[in-house]
């Protein structure tokens, strides 16, 4: 009998097909609202059941898609049901920004007074609550948000309010923030009168920011002022046909000056930065698609451009007034080592911490470090040693034999895109990269915003996993795929890191917060180096937690770095259960062997993923991919559909166990299959026989086929059958 609500943006919650889609849903559902009439005709007639809806999930469990689906049937908007329960709702879930950003929790209506909260997945919550104190813009931006200030000016001075008997004057209010914002712009060119000139970012930190804000007119009461005028713009908004853009720029940026000005240290804990970034901008092209015809395709393009930013240093300006408010915090996530930074960053004592165990035993785990790589070189895994030639062959042989061994899912994390496509590269001009795509086909995470695109690639990676004997997945940690993404049993049998993936320490923001906190060190902030030493490991946390999802799952956790054998101070910020469990390799080889063992407990043989070499003797253990001419291919498929045709007429040919063997095309072609389906076109001799254990548990006789030449099928005159009775 616990009521609840589920607090959700209308993004996952609305169900109006006028809005459904938009790129900017908020704002089309607040003009429908606006254009309600009586019946709702012109406005959105969902939003008038919204209530109804509500009473019926007042005192009873139920999660999101539940009321999203009942919505749909009574046609009652689900995202103004669920706010509608936040008012008597004793338990609320919700994104934990909904709590953390101070805007969103006011315009939510979510009161935290003498609450319980419990943040869940809280390894981000320092990043979360810097952010929620923080903006950045461009001076392009800027010109039009005051373009847009200028022109949406309301006709009349005086607009009536609520029951006519206050007035407020909305277009002097619009003016009032067509002044602010042009402060802001003055801003930007006493602090950097040049920045497209500018080869380095540009910061104005603590007294300095505080200093340069007060030389353009920034002061406590003109914050005030300004807050009130805007405040005026938010009640008329349907007097003011304003940007969403803007307003929500404007709404921001007066709370962080607010924070800024509240106290006479408050500014310390910001930075202003003026700097120019590279930045993937979507560009319209002209494409010509006849003599007379052109059309436009979108596409992104690598541009320059000048970021204005305010930054928050501590994240402690937007957590601690939470934690004064409420009656307690619970902070929890898989991995939240190492857990020495949160009482210091957030600045709030936790008085009770606990790390505990995983649920499931050891034996379900493999986990692993190797410190040398194939060529005996150290796998160190900074700058200059991932640029020579070695480190990235030695990166790629290991991989290569984690996919020949493993049936399922290979996550592979790199600490950048930058990393990440230099390997890829390297492997494509090496072969090994098509080697690894013989075993499992290849997936790379896109360096892009575009969660369809994302979405896409997940269901094929998943379907790739459940239909064949796997896939391989190339991320990179702190991006879409190491971050809360459910990889469980064949989703992910290994997960493999490379290197450690520490924070670009060029970064204007990465810089600044070691400076700053090198300088309070001294009032219990970590130093700088430790603060950033902990991003790293604490993202590396978070992508080998993709592993090992529930109790009955199990699966290998290897990293490839050698600063985990030579520095203790490396296995110590791993997660409890991890650096208990680590083991230490030398080389590939000793660590293959281990892992061996560790796969012949929970893999079948008959799962094992494999491929059809060409041009290798039966006795090589690592053939090369065959290669096929068109011409070639078509003569097999021919032979082939005569061989079948001709052994389902024979009656020697056992038919319970018969499977033909077939080609895709170019594709590999599997050596290696299932033990009760097997016939083939290959000569005996071009057989090798050994035992192993089948998918029942039984001994059984297995069969690698090996064709030696293209041309194999032209020798072959009969089917040759092979069964399972003693081994033959």
């Amino acid at each position: 009998n616990v009521s609840m609500t589920i607090l959700s943006s209308r993004k996952h919650s609305c169900i109006n097909a006028k809005v459904v889609g938009s790129k900017s849903i908020n704002e089309q559902c607040t003009q429908l609202l606006k254009a309600m009439s009586g019946n709702g005709i012109n406005g959105c007639s969902y939003y008038k059941k919204a209530v109804p809806l509500s009473r019926q999930f007042s005192r009873k469990r139920w999660e999101l898609e539940d009321l999203v689906q009942e919505g749909k049937r009574q046609r009652a908007c689900p995202y103004f049901a669920a706010r509608e329960l936040e008012a008597r709702a004793e338990v609320v879930f919700c994104p934990y920004n909904y709590l953390l950003d101070p805007i969103i929790r006011t315009s939510m209506g979510i009161s935290i007074k003498n609450s319980i909260i419990i943040f869940d997945e809280a390894h981000n919550i320092e990043d979360v609550a810097r952010d929620s104190a923080s903006i950045s813009t461009s001076p392009d931006d800027l010109s039009d948000m005051a373009h847009d200030l200028s022109v949406n000016k309301p006709g009349a001075l005086i607009s009536s309010f609520g029951d006519g008997t206050e007035e407020l004057d909305v277009r002097g209010a619009v003016e009032a923030m067509e002044t602010y914002v042009g402060k802001i712009r003055a801003l930007v060119q006493n602090a950097c009168p040049s920045p497209k000139q500018l080869k380095e970012p540009k910061a104005v930190n603590g007294r300095h920011f505080e200093r340069l804000l007060v030389h353009v007119g920034f002061s406590p009461e003109y914050i005030s002022t300004a807050s009130r005028q805007f405040d005026i713009i938010s009640q008329m908004a349907d007097d003011v046909k304003l940007d969403g853009g803007t307003c929500s720029f404007i709404e921001k940026s007066l709370f962080i000056f607010d924070c800024i000005f509240k106290t006479s240290t408050s500014a310390m804990h910001f930075s202003f930065v003026i700097e120019r970034k590279q930045l993937l901008q979507p560009q319209t092209v002209l494409k010509k698609r006849t003599s007379k015809n052109f059309f436009h395709k979108q596409k992104s393009v690598l541009m320059e451009k000048t970021i204005i930013s305010i930054l928050c240093l501590n994240p402690a300006v937007i957590f601690r007034p939470i934690s004064d408010e409420c009656h307690s915090i619970l902070v929890t996530s898989g991995t939240l080592s190492p857990m020495v930074s949160f009482a210091s960053e957030l600045g709030s004592p936790f008085g009770t911490t606990v790390e505990a165990a995983h649920v499931v035993s050891p034996k379900q785990t493999w986990v692993a470090a190797i410190s040398h790589g194939k060529s005996g070189n150290q796998l160190l895994g900074t700058f200059k040693h991932t640029q020579t030639n070695s480190y990235q062959d030695d990166i790629g042989d290991i991989v290569e034999n984690c996919c020949k061994r493993v049936t399922g899912g290979v996550l592979v994390f790199f600490p950048s895109y930058a990393t990440l496509n230099k390997l890829v590269q390297r492997w494509k001009v090496t072969g090994c990269y098509k080697r690894m795509n013989s075993f499992k086909r290849i997936y790379c995470e896109p360096n892009s915003s575009d969660k369809a695109v994302f979405d896409e690639l997940l269901d094929s990676f998943n379907e790739c996993v459940k239909n064949e004997h796997g896939a391989l997945l190339m991320a990179v940690c702190r991006g879409k795929v190491s971050e809360g993404i459910d990889f469980s049993d064949d989703r992910a049998r290994i997960v493999i890191t490379v290197g450690i993936p520490f924070p670009h320490f060029k970064d204007s923001g990465v810089m600044l917060k070691r400076s700053y906190n090198d300088v309070r060190s001294k009032d219990g902030l970590l130093s700088g180096s430790d603060w950033y030493e902990i991003q790293a490991f604490r993202a590396l946390n978070q992508a080998l937690g993709r592993c090992i999802r529930h109790k009955g799952d199990w699966g290998g956790l290897l990293m490839l770095d050698s600063r985990f054998a030579t520095q203790q101070k490396c296995v110590m910020s791993l997660s409890k259960w991890i650096r208990k469990r680590l083991e230490k390799f030398k080389t590939p080889e000793v660590a293959m062997e281990s892992f061996d063992s560790f796969l012949s407990q929970h893999q079948s043989v008959s799962q094992v993923p494999t491929k059809l070499p060409s041009q290798t003797a039966p006795s090589q253990s690592q053939p090369q991919p065959m290669h096929i001419k068109r011409e070639e291919h078509d003569d097999m498929r021919k032979r082939n559909k005569a061989y079948r045709m001709k052994s389902s007429s024979s009656s020697t040919t056992p038919t319970s166990s018969s499977s033909s063997l077939s080609y895709r095309g170019k594709q590999r072609v599997r050596g290696m299959m299932q033990l009760n389906a097997l016939w083939t076109t290959v000569k005996q001799e071009d057989c090798v026989n050994q035992t192993g254990t089948g998918v029942d548990g039984d001994e059984n006789s297995i069969c690698i086929a090996r064709l030696t030449t293209p041309s194999i099928f032209s020798q072959a005159t009969q089917p040759m059958s092979i069964n399972n009775d003693g081994g033959k």
